[in-house]
Protein backbone atom coordinates (compact mmCIF):
# COMPACT_ATOMS: atom_id res chain seq x y z
CA UNK A 1 0.00 0.00 0.00
CA UNK A 2 2.72 2.33 0.49
CA UNK A 3 3.83 2.60 -3.12
CA UNK A 4 -0.06 3.24 -4.20
CA UNK A 5 0.61 6.20 -1.45
CA UNK A 6 3.24 7.40 -3.17
CA UNK A 7 2.05 7.81 -6.50
CA UNK A 8 -0.50 9.93 -4.80
CA UNK A 9 2.07 12.62 -4.72
CA UNK A 10 1.97 13.44 -8.18
CA UNK A 11 2.59 16.14 -10.15
CA UNK A 12 -0.19 18.57 -11.53
CA UNK A 13 -2.91 16.40 -9.35
CA UNK A 14 -1.39 16.78 -5.64
CA UNK A 15 -2.63 14.57 -2.98
CA UNK A 16 -5.49 16.47 -0.58
CA UNK A 17 -5.65 15.09 2.64
CA UNK A 18 -8.83 15.79 5.51
CA UNK A 19 -7.04 15.19 8.49
CA UNK A 20 -8.82 12.76 10.25
CA UNK A 21 -9.01 12.37 14.55
CA UNK A 22 -10.77 8.87 14.94
CA UNK A 23 -12.30 5.93 13.12
CA UNK A 24 -15.71 8.04 12.96
CA UNK A 25 -14.20 11.05 11.01
CA UNK A 26 -11.64 8.94 9.25
CA UNK A 27 -15.04 6.75 7.56
CA UNK A 28 -16.59 10.22 6.99
CA UNK A 29 -13.72 11.38 4.86
CA UNK A 30 -13.30 7.98 3.28
CA UNK A 31 -16.94 7.67 1.88
CA UNK A 32 -15.98 11.35 0.30
CA UNK A 33 -13.56 9.51 -2.13
CA UNK A 34 -10.64 10.59 -0.16
CA UNK A 35 -7.62 8.76 -1.56
CA UNK A 36 -5.39 8.26 1.47
CA UNK A 37 -6.81 9.85 5.10
CA UNK A 38 -4.00 11.71 7.53
CA UNK A 39 -4.47 12.40 10.97
CA UNK A 40 -3.64 15.86 12.81
CA UNK A 41 -1.95 15.28 16.02
CA UNK A 42 -3.96 18.80 17.38
CA UNK A 43 -7.11 17.19 16.43
CA UNK A 44 -6.41 13.54 17.69
CA UNK A 45 -5.23 15.32 21.14
CA UNK A 46 -8.52 17.54 21.43
CA UNK A 47 -10.72 14.81 21.08
CA UNK A 48 -9.33 12.89 23.81
CA UNK A 49 -9.07 15.60 25.81
CA UNK A 50 -5.71 16.79 25.48
CA UNK A 51 -3.13 19.50 24.36
CA UNK A 52 -1.20 19.11 21.86
CA UNK A 53 2.65 18.91 21.88
CA UNK A 54 2.81 15.60 22.71
CA UNK A 55 0.73 15.33 25.91
CA UNK A 56 -1.57 12.29 24.10
CA UNK A 57 0.21 9.17 25.35
CA UNK A 58 2.22 7.50 22.46
CA UNK A 59 -0.07 4.28 23.86
CA UNK A 60 -3.33 6.12 23.25
CA UNK A 61 -1.78 7.43 19.85
CA UNK A 62 -1.22 3.76 18.68
CA UNK A 63 -4.64 3.16 20.06
CA UNK A 64 -6.14 5.36 17.89
CA UNK A 65 -4.33 4.87 14.88
CA UNK A 66 -5.01 1.14 14.85
CA UNK A 67 -8.85 1.62 15.19
CA UNK A 68 -8.46 4.16 12.50
CA UNK A 69 -6.53 1.58 10.34
CA UNK A 70 -9.09 -0.94 10.80
CA UNK A 71 -11.82 1.27 9.66
CA UNK A 72 -10.85 2.34 6.46
CA UNK A 73 -9.49 0.78 3.35
CA UNK A 74 -7.01 3.82 1.69
CA UNK A 75 -3.78 4.66 3.09
CA UNK A 76 -3.66 6.53 6.53
CA UNK A 77 -0.59 8.46 7.09
CA UNK A 78 -0.13 9.54 10.83
CA UNK A 79 1.12 12.64 12.51
CA UNK A 80 3.47 11.66 15.26
CA UNK A 81 4.78 15.27 16.34
CA UNK A 82 8.38 15.01 17.47
CA UNK A 83 9.14 11.11 17.45
CA UNK A 84 7.83 11.71 21.34
CA UNK A 85 11.77 11.84 22.31
CA UNK A 86 14.71 13.51 21.68
CA UNK A 87 16.69 10.08 21.27
CA UNK A 88 16.75 8.99 17.27
CA UNK A 89 16.67 5.02 18.83
CA UNK A 90 13.77 5.92 20.18
CA UNK A 91 12.19 7.71 17.63
CA UNK A 92 12.69 4.75 15.04
CA UNK A 93 11.26 2.64 17.57
CA UNK A 94 7.89 4.81 18.35
CA UNK A 95 7.71 4.86 14.08
CA UNK A 96 7.93 1.48 13.68
CA UNK A 97 4.97 0.97 16.61
CA UNK A 98 3.09 3.25 14.48
CA UNK A 99 3.99 1.05 11.57
CA UNK A 100 2.35 -2.05 12.76
CA UNK A 101 -0.90 -0.58 13.74
CA UNK A 102 -1.62 -0.18 9.67
CA UNK A 103 -0.55 3.13 9.03
CA UNK A 104 2.19 3.61 5.64
CA UNK A 105 3.09 6.85 6.65
CA UNK A 106 4.16 9.15 9.51
CA UNK A 107 4.18 13.27 9.50
CA UNK A 108 7.50 14.04 12.06
CA UNK A 109 8.30 17.53 12.68
CA UNK A 110 11.71 19.23 13.59
CA UNK A 111 10.42 21.28 16.56
CA UNK A 112 12.01 22.04 19.31
CA UNK A 113 8.95 21.50 22.39
CA UNK A 114 10.38 23.69 24.75
CA UNK A 115 10.74 26.63 22.14
CA UNK A 116 8.63 25.78 18.76
CA UNK A 117 11.62 26.50 16.71
CA UNK A 118 13.41 24.37 15.09
CA UNK A 119 16.09 22.04 16.48
CA UNK A 120 19.70 21.61 14.83
CA UNK A 121 19.51 20.31 11.47
CA UNK A 122 21.77 17.45 12.29
CA UNK A 123 19.60 17.00 15.14
CA UNK A 124 16.99 16.25 13.15
CA UNK A 125 18.42 14.25 10.23
CA UNK A 126 19.36 11.66 13.08
CA UNK A 127 16.16 11.33 13.72
CA UNK A 128 15.51 10.68 10.25
CA UNK A 129 18.76 8.61 9.44
CA UNK A 130 17.80 6.39 12.48
CA UNK A 131 14.32 5.55 11.06
CA UNK A 132 15.31 4.46 7.65
CA UNK A 133 18.04 2.01 9.34
CA UNK A 134 15.20 0.89 11.32
CA UNK A 135 12.97 0.32 8.02
CA UNK A 136 15.67 -1.22 6.32
CA UNK A 137 16.49 -3.96 9.62
CA UNK A 138 12.89 -4.45 9.35
CA UNK A 139 11.42 -4.92 5.97
CA UNK A 140 8.45 -1.88 7.50
CA UNK A 141 8.67 0.44 4.97
CA UNK A 142 7.28 3.81 5.96
CA UNK A 143 6.40 7.22 4.17
CA UNK A 144 8.24 10.00 6.11
CA UNK A 145 7.10 13.31 5.58
CA UNK A 146 9.56 15.59 7.44
CA UNK A 147 7.79 18.76 8.65
CA UNK A 148 9.95 21.82 9.23
CA UNK A 149 9.00 24.84 11.60
CA UNK A 150 10.94 27.32 9.16
CA UNK A 151 7.51 29.34 9.05
CA UNK A 152 6.12 28.67 11.84
CA UNK A 153 9.10 29.43 13.97
CA UNK A 154 8.30 32.15 16.56
CA UNK A 155 11.89 33.11 17.18
CA UNK A 156 12.10 34.51 14.27
CA UNK A 157 11.02 37.76 13.26
CA UNK A 158 12.20 37.88 9.35
CA UNK A 159 9.59 37.59 6.67
CA UNK A 160 8.67 34.21 5.09
CA UNK A 161 10.49 35.24 1.91
CA UNK A 162 13.78 35.73 3.67
CA UNK A 163 13.36 32.44 4.96
CA UNK A 164 13.19 30.58 1.93
CA UNK A 165 17.41 29.76 2.08
CA UNK A 166 17.02 28.31 5.12
CA UNK A 167 13.92 26.70 4.21
CA UNK A 168 15.94 25.33 1.33
CA UNK A 169 18.46 24.11 3.13
CA UNK A 170 16.41 22.33 5.44
CA UNK A 171 14.71 20.32 3.00
CA UNK A 172 17.72 19.33 1.16
CA UNK A 173 19.15 17.85 4.35
CA UNK A 174 15.82 16.14 5.04
CA UNK A 175 15.70 14.50 1.57
CA UNK A 176 19.21 13.14 1.88
CA UNK A 177 18.27 12.09 5.24
CA UNK A 178 15.68 9.46 3.83
CA UNK A 179 12.94 12.12 4.23
CA UNK A 180 10.07 11.32 0.97
CA UNK A 181 8.33 14.13 1.93
CA UNK A 182 9.58 18.08 3.03
CA UNK A 183 6.14 19.98 4.97
CA UNK A 184 6.28 23.47 5.25
CA UNK A 185 3.59 24.89 7.69
CA UNK A 186 2.86 28.42 8.14
CA UNK A 187 3.51 28.91 4.21
CA UNK A 188 1.40 30.31 2.59
CA UNK A 189 2.56 32.26 -0.19
CA UNK A 190 2.81 30.67 -3.44
CA UNK A 191 5.48 32.04 -5.48
CA UNK A 192 6.89 30.70 -2.21
CA UNK A 193 5.88 27.17 -2.63
CA UNK A 194 6.80 27.56 -6.61
CA UNK A 195 10.08 28.09 -6.01
CA UNK A 196 10.62 25.10 -3.16
CA UNK A 197 8.78 22.93 -5.27
CA UNK A 198 11.42 23.74 -8.45
CA UNK A 199 14.18 23.79 -6.05
CA UNK A 200 13.46 19.91 -3.93
CA UNK A 201 12.84 16.98 -5.98
CA UNK A 202 11.08 15.39 -3.37
CA UNK A 203 7.40 16.64 -3.01
CA UNK A 204 6.07 19.12 -1.02
CA UNK A 205 3.45 19.42 1.64
CA UNK A 206 1.46 22.41 2.80
CA UNK A 207 -0.78 23.30 4.72
CA UNK A 208 -4.51 25.15 4.01
CA UNK A 209 -7.42 26.75 6.00
CA UNK A 210 -10.06 26.56 3.22
CA UNK A 211 -10.99 25.81 -0.48
CA UNK A 212 -9.43 28.72 -1.55
CA UNK A 213 -6.17 28.44 -0.22
CA UNK A 214 -6.32 24.82 -1.89
CA UNK A 215 -7.18 26.10 -5.12
CA UNK A 216 -3.98 28.56 -5.08
CA UNK A 217 -1.50 26.04 -3.96
CA UNK A 218 -2.61 23.49 -6.48
CA UNK A 219 -1.56 26.01 -8.78
CA UNK A 220 1.38 26.81 -7.21
CA UNK A 221 3.06 23.36 -7.85
CA UNK A 222 2.44 21.62 -3.65
CA UNK A 223 1.94 18.00 -4.33
CA UNK A 224 0.55 17.13 -0.99
CA UNK A 225 -2.22 19.54 0.58
CA UNK A 226 -3.59 19.26 3.89
CA UNK A 227 -5.93 20.69 6.29
CA UNK A 228 -4.93 19.87 9.85
CA UNK A 229 -7.06 20.53 12.70
CA UNK A 230 -9.39 22.86 10.42
CA UNK A 231 -11.49 19.97 9.62
CA UNK A 232 -12.34 19.10 13.65
CA UNK A 233 -12.99 22.75 14.52
CA UNK A 234 -15.35 23.23 11.75
CA UNK A 235 -17.07 20.11 13.40
CA UNK A 236 -17.02 21.06 16.81
CA UNK A 237 -18.28 24.26 15.97
CA UNK A 238 -21.07 22.93 13.76
CA UNK A 239 -22.15 20.70 17.09
CA UNK A 240 -21.90 23.65 19.06
CA UNK A 241 -24.29 25.74 16.81
CA UNK A 242 -26.90 22.82 16.72
CA UNK A 243 -26.39 22.05 20.11
CA UNK A 244 -27.22 26.14 20.77
CA UNK A 245 -30.51 25.87 18.44
CA UNK A 246 -31.88 22.73 20.13
CA UNK A 247 -31.12 23.83 24.00
CA UNK A 248 -32.49 27.86 23.28
CA UNK A 249 -35.81 26.84 21.01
Amino acid sequence: MIESFTRLHAAGAPLVLLNAWDAGSARAIERAGAPAIATSSWAVAAARGYDDGEALPFEELEDVTRRIAKSISVPLTVDIETGYSDDPAKVADNALRIRKTGAVGINIEDRDPKTASPVMIEDFTAKLRAIVRAQESKGEALFINARSEVFFDPEDSTRPAERLEHAMERAHAYVDAGANGIFFPGLTDPDLVAKLVEEIGAPINVMVPDIEQLKIMKQAGARRISFGPAPYLSAMERLTQCSREALTL
